[in-house]
């Protein structure tokens, strides 16, 4: 079925079995179904209940052609617990339970749900013949029955869980008024005793409303798994899979496959957990029953692997996930009708692409479009997830017409059921690249500025654009650019610019733009306005996942008539979002921009700086880095540089291994690499920056772990002679903002700090060394939860080294900045997350810690960056020292400075440079009220530090006119003549980030 076909609906499908059994006997039905309005509710007998004591009720679905379907509804179940239909016996009825069971959609369906057994003879109602099929879902590996019955010429049929055959059989016998069947209470069918039996495996019962509940938590962790929320995802998987455990024992291999979806959602959130999940899921995603456990784990573990870099690794698990998925789609049992195949496939599909097999890519797709089109019909959501996957392909082999013919598919599919939106965006961008790739720049151009107009309006969405989604976008304006001059070239740039401000939104970025949410804790009306936006934001997102929801349905309980009413509902849904916002904007037009805000212009930012400043925004790329570099005057420059983002990643990384003094040992740095990177970046861009004696970076990727400073704008004379080197910080002042839109925040809204006290500083926290585990559902004080089977090593913890200059450091800035030691020093055992979050920070100017910063990755367990105290003991269970960033954010400030001193805020964890790092602190101290940050980006040597931070905060003090930015460079400059002092590890270690401007 193509995507513009007729859709078949519940009743179609109906309608087709029962024209099958006339074809097949000769015969013709003519008694038309009872008249009872769809909704109605039929009641059974009181006691008619299901297996386990549940009343259930039975509702009227649907009907045609003599035929009934009822819906039953049970508690604990969010959509159907089972289906019953009932009609006139076909003409003649000779066979006709082995005709339903073996062909037509309604069997393939079945066998799309569950593996059935071979058709076997029972009885119901004591005497009465009636053919079964035992199933077991392929979702949890629960005991289904599919029935069918001739009782005084008229059929009965059901389906759902082996629970309801006693409902089954009260249903048959409320249909049958005024016949002489009666059940001796307390009788038992043979119907009823195989239910029993298989409800009930070695004892131990299976509750049919904990299978509701498990059905619908495993179908809501696909669909957030599909949005991409992979917390929720991963939350909703261990919620269905402790359900699983109970009712069926632990480690049952029917729960297998969610283990496998939590090991893949690990890796993308916790990689160090994810090596221990993928070894639990293994064992039992191969002893499951369910064909398709296994070729799906495969696919995960291939992009884990691909994730580790291990390619080899990942082609061979993506060709065996291929080879079993081929042999579970040609089953004779299931054909190919078993959409989690068709999931596995897409998932090889991604893989091989990412390979470059695109050859064995096509085919996966190609057949997972079958398999999709065949059991959820042509226009479920992931056809067109699969028509996009596939345009790629061509458009990488350069067979553009079907690549255009698939993409458009795509767009007109996810138009249809989601409007305008992130689904649409992605498949705009989809075509966008195959223009391009074409030769047609301005078509492309189109498609990109319609996409960039979906996701300015769709704040939800451009939250979660990545820097790899928008590359292309990027490399066709420069590439216009470069055929072009004057106003049109300069426009474009503009448009590069703003468009360099999408999809690549660090950590702090994202804070920032929060930070003034406190407004509303003093307006009513900004907050009645914000809480309508967050209301039809959620109403948007209920609406999306209820239309996925119920296209995820078993075909047979989908409902034509709700999915077009969703449809509706959605698109209605989103006016309103859009409506809401722009009402924000309008009456709250300072709020509004920075809870949701738009990439500032050239213009725009131009009129933020002042005569003598620039601003310098870096985004790097796969193939290219782009810089823009804006004056106060309003010109920009531009340039795509030939350093692909991995090059660049080399390059600091060598760069930082030349201020790492770990071994106890001053290594060299390398003066020509410094020089060879400034080239890289600025060197087209030289003679702009005549005249600028502040420069305000906005970086992204490795350069958010390098100081700017680090940079050399000359040649070096001599190796080595960092004295004489010609670091760009001679020339001018440095500071870093998290992002553009940063700085019209920062300007427009932050004022200076009304704290009265001067200074307060925590440092030197007694790290003991205490033994245990912290299992993943404990708490950390200030960690967001851990995931569960992941530990955090407190005795790791313990045995951080203690930093007792750190107190000479902090006494020394007190009595600079004119508070008492004695009292505005918290040392030792006191400096705890406790001692912190009592400490009435919005009253102190200026905070500092003087302590170690761990990163996510340094600990498996670690989700977020985090300072380490003293630990102690919570109030709410074991306190192990971490002030994590969700805490920090949480803390009220009101401060000119936060000082981070001490700490290793932007340097390698897990083996990879992590200046996201410095990002998710600044997040928290943003938000939490701070206007600027002073932060180390490694280990810190005890004697310059004291002098570096002590003479920035004295000439600030003494003439804040400066601002903070040029106050950090004559500290800086003054440490560098010092001798023994000119090697950067000395005095390069700080950055300001944030707001640098004077005092107004």
């Amino acid at each position: 079925m193509t995507q513009d076909g007729c859709r078949r609906s519940v009743v179609v499908l109906l309608i087709s079995v029962w024209v099958l059994w006339g074809c097949a006997t000769g015969g013709n039905s003519t008694v038309a179904p009872e008249r009872l309005p769809v909704g109605t509710r039929i009641a059974l007998p009181e006691d008619a209940k299901a297996l386990g004591d549940v009343a259930c009720e039975f509702y009227k679905a649907g009907g045609s052609r003599g035929l009934e379907q009822f819906e039953i509804r049970c508690p604990g179940w969010e959509r159907a617990a089972g289906l019953v239909w009932r009609g006139d016996l076909p003409r003649p009825a000779s066979g006709w339970e082995q005709t339903f069971f073996n062909q037509g959609d309604l069997a393939k369906t079945v066998q799309a749900e569950a593996n059935c057994s071979d058709q076997e003879l029972t009885r119901i109602l004591k005497d009465q013949p009636a053919y079964s099929r035992r199933c077991t879902s392929y979702n949890g590996g629960f005991p289904y029955l599919l029935i069918a019955a001739g009782v005084n010429n008229r059929a009965f049929v059901l389906w759902g869980p082996a629970h309801l055959a006693p409902l089954f059989e009260s249903f048959v016998q409320t249909s049958l008024r005024g016949t002489a069947q009666e059940i001796v209470p307390g009788s038992r069918s043979q119907l009823i005793a195989l239910a029993e039996q298989s409800v009930a495996p070695e004892g131990r019962f299976i509750g049919l409303e904990d299978m509701g509940q498990f059905t619908a938590l495993d179908e809501l962790s696909t669909l957030y798994n599909s949005a991409k929320n992979h917390q929720r995802a991963l939350e909703l998987a261990q919620r269905a899979l402790e359900i699983h455990e109970r009712i069926k024992g632990a480690n049952n291999p029917g729960g297998g496959y969610l283990v496998a979806r939590m090991a893949r959602e690990l890796s993308r959130l916790q990689p160090g957990a994810a090596d221990a999940m993928f070894q639990r899921a293994e064992p039992l995603v191969k002893a499951s029953p369910d064909v398709s456990d296994w070729p799906e784990f495969l696919v995960y573990r291939a992009w884990y692997e691909l994730d580790r870099g291990d390619r080899a690794r990942a082609e061979q698990d993506a060709q065996q996930s291929w080879e079993l998925s081929q042999a579970a789609a040609a089953s004779s049992r299931q054909g190919e009708t078993n959409p989690r195949i068709a999931h596995s496939l897409v998932g090889v599909g991604d893989v091989y692409v990412e390979l470059d097999k695109l050859t064995e890519a096509e085919a996966a797709y190609l057949q997972a479009l079958r398999i999709f089109d065949t059991v959820r019909g042509g226009d479920y959501h992931w056809v067109g997830e699969s028509q996009q996957r596939l345009a790629e392909v061509y458009r990488r082999q350069q067979s553009f017409e079907k690549a255009r013919a698939q993409a458009q598919a795509a767009v007109e599919l996810k138009r249809a059921l989601f409007g305008e939106g992130r689904a649409l965006a992605e498949a705009l961008m989809t075509q966008a690249k195959i223009e391009r790739a074409a030769g047609q720049p301005e078509r492309a151009l189109n498609l990109w500025r319609e996409t960039r107009r979906i996701l300015l309006n769709d704040q939800a969405a451009l939250a979660a654009l990545k820097t790899e989604d928008i590359e292309d976008y990027l490399e066709l304006l420069f590439q216009l650019a470069d055929s072009t001059a004057g106003s049109a070239k300069t426009a474009l740039l503009d448009e590069a610019f703003a468009v360099s401000q999408l999809g690549q939104t660090p950590a702090a970025g994202r804070a920032v733009t929060q930070v003034a949410a406190r407004l509303a804790e003093t307006d009513p009306a900004v907050r009645e306005t914000a809480r309508a936006l967050q209301d039809a934001l959620k109403a948007r997102q209920d609406a999306q996942y209820e239309l996925g929801l119920e296209q995820s349905k078993p075909f047979l309980a989908r409902d034509a008539s709700r999915e077009e009413a969703l449809k509706a509902k959605l698109r209605t849904a989103a006016v309103e979002y859009q409506r809401q916002e722009q009402q924000l904007q309008a009456r709250f037009p300072r709020y509004g921009r920075l809870i949701t805000p738009t990439p500032l212009s050239v213009a725009e930012v131009a009129k933020l700086l002042r005569p003598s400043e620039a601003l310098l925004r870096v985004l790097p790329g796969e193939k290219e880095t782009w810089v823009f570099l804006i004056k106060a005057d309003g010109t920009v420059r531009g340039a795509a540089v030939q350093l692909p983002a991995r090059q660049l990643t080399a390059e600091v990384g060598r760069l930082r291994a030349g201020v790492d003094a770990s071994s106890g040992k001053l290594p060299d740095f390398d003066l020509a690499l410094a020089h060879q990177l400034y080239q890289q970046l600025l060197g087209s861009l030289e003679p702009a920056l005549v005249g600028v004696d502040h420069l305000i970076v906005v970086p992204a990727g490795a350069l958010l772990s390098l100081p700017p400073a680090l940079l050399v704008r000359q040649a070096p004379a001599e190796p080595g002679n960092n004295r004489q080197a010609a670091w760009l910080v001679r020339d001018m002042a440095l500071s870093l903002l998290p992002s553009v839109v940063a700085l019209e925040q920062f300007r427009q809204v932050a004022g200076s700090s009304q704290a009265r006290l001067p200074f307060i500083g925590f440092g030197d926290p007694e790290f003991s060394d205490q033994s245990g585990v912290l299992r993943g559902n404990g708490t950390v004080a200030g960690v967001d939860q851990l995931v569960q089977d992941c530990q955090l090593n407190a005795k790791a913890l313990g045995q951080l080294p203690r930093l007792p200059e750190t107190a000479t450091e902090l006494r020394t800035l007190a009595r600079t900045l004119g508070a008492n030691p004695g009292q505005a020093v918290v040392l030792g055992r006191q400096a705890t997350v406790a001692t912190v979050e009592a400490s009435k920070l919005q009253n102190y100017r200026i905070i500092a810690f003087a302590t170690h910063a761990l990163l996510p990755g340094e600990l498996d367990c670690l989700t977020e960056p985090a300072l380490a105290l003293t630990p102690g003991t919570g109030a709410n269970g074991a306190d192990y020292g971490l002030l994590g960033a969700s805490a920090i954010a949480r803390l009220k400030l009101d401060a000119e400075w936060v000082l981070l001193s001490a700490c290793n805020t932007a340097g390698a964890g897990g083996g990879r440079l992590r200046g996201e790092g410095l990002s998710g602190l600044a997040t928290a101290f943003f938000y939490a009220g701070t206007r600027a940050l002073l932060a180390s980006h490694w280990y810190v040597v005890s004697e310059p530090t004291v002098f570096l931070t002590t003479h920035t905060f004295d000439a600030y003090q003494k003439s804040p006119s400066m601002g903070r930015a040029e106050a950090l460079r004559r500290a800086q400059l003054a440490l560098l003549e010092q001798p023994n002092m000119a090697h950067p590890v000395f005095w390069a270690a700080f950055t300001l980030i944030g707001e640098s401007s004077p005092l107004r």
